[in-house]
């Protein structure tokens, strides 16, 4: 999967690039942050494990990443008023709602 994004992503990339055009490479947690989607505090990771008694770590870990990306679906639902349920496409909006509020001096 990796290398078949890296060559998706090299030709995109390619055929949108110009001499004018500046590309930039965005962490998911700078995006995230943005539309308020904070990593799990210590108080709410110690909450979950509380409320999952006996549950592996991993298990809390893939419950915390669901969590966010439904807080991600939640906020980009209520931004847009639409019912959006894929959690890809409502990232790939949470980019763009970064982008756009950056170019627009930070607003969210």
């Amino acid at each position: 999967t990796v290398i078949l994004l890296a060559l998706a992503e090299g030709a995109v990339i390619s055929s949108i690039s110009h001499t004018d055009m500046n590309i930039h490479r965005i962490s998911p947690l700078v995006w995230q942050r943005h539309i308020g989607n904070l990593p799990f505090s210590k108080q709410e990771k110690n909450a979950l494990k509380v409320s999952n008694p006996g549950k592996t770590a991993n298990w809390l870990k893939n419950e915390q990443r669901k969590m966010r990306k439904q807080r991600t679906v939640d906020y980009i639902n209520d931004r847009f008023g639409i019912s959006e349920s894929s959690d890809n496409i409502c990232d790939a909006f949470g980019l763009s709602c970064y982008v756009v509020d950056q170019s627009k001096g930070g607003a969210k």
